[in-house]
């Protein structure tokens, strides 16, 4: 939805205040560049925007399991950490992950807490911020999780995909 009038009323709009918060069970990614989490990404007139923020559990190419909250900019194609902790696997069963827009006008904050059964303790608070609204006038949020596909398993997906092709293309010239 949008800042547009009727009969748009629901949605993350520009001047909202508005928390997303999805729980987790607490799982360990495997691989590099594997995660989980929320991302807000803004749009104008039902078109998406440039300006994407996330907060994730990732293992990074260093091997190291993180909570990242990080800004996506598809247009520049970069990814900017703004701020990260170490992950404690130890912390419970669960994560909450939350990102929020606390004034009608401000940017949009990142916090966890970790929770077992559903019982979460105290939340650690990003002091990093990012403005999302620049021109755009919504945001939608999702929950992802990402597992990169080996190279190659990639490799095989890829060539078990032209193989198909080339039978269909052999099945319409008979």
């Amino acid at each position: 939805s949008s800042t547009q009038p009727l009969p748009n009323t629901g949605g993350l709009k520009s001047d909202d205040t508005f928390t997303v918060k999805g729980i987790f069970d607490l799982f360990v990614p495997a691989v590099q560049n594997e995660f989980y989490g929320i991302t807000l990404i803004d749009g104008v007139g039902g078109m998406p925007g440039n300006d994407n923020v996330q907060i994730i559990v990732r293992r990074t190419l260093n091997d190291n399991l993180r909570i990242q909250f990080r800004a996506v900019d598809f247009i520049a194609d970069t990814v900017t950490v703004l701020e990260q902790v170490d992950l404690n696997p130890t912390g419970g069963d669960q994560i909450s992950l939350m990102l929020s827009r606390t004034s009608t006008t401000g940017p949009i904050s990142a916090s966890f807490a970790y929770g077992t059964g559903g019982v979460f303790g105290s939340s650690t608070n990003f002091t990093a911020t990012k403005s999302i609204f620049s021109d755009e006038d919504f945001t939608r949020a999702q929950f992802q999780a990402v597992t990169p596909i080996p190279l190659p398993a990639a490799v095989w997906l890829f060539g078990s995909g032209m193989l198909g092709l080339i039978g269909i293309a052999r099945r319409r010239k008979s």
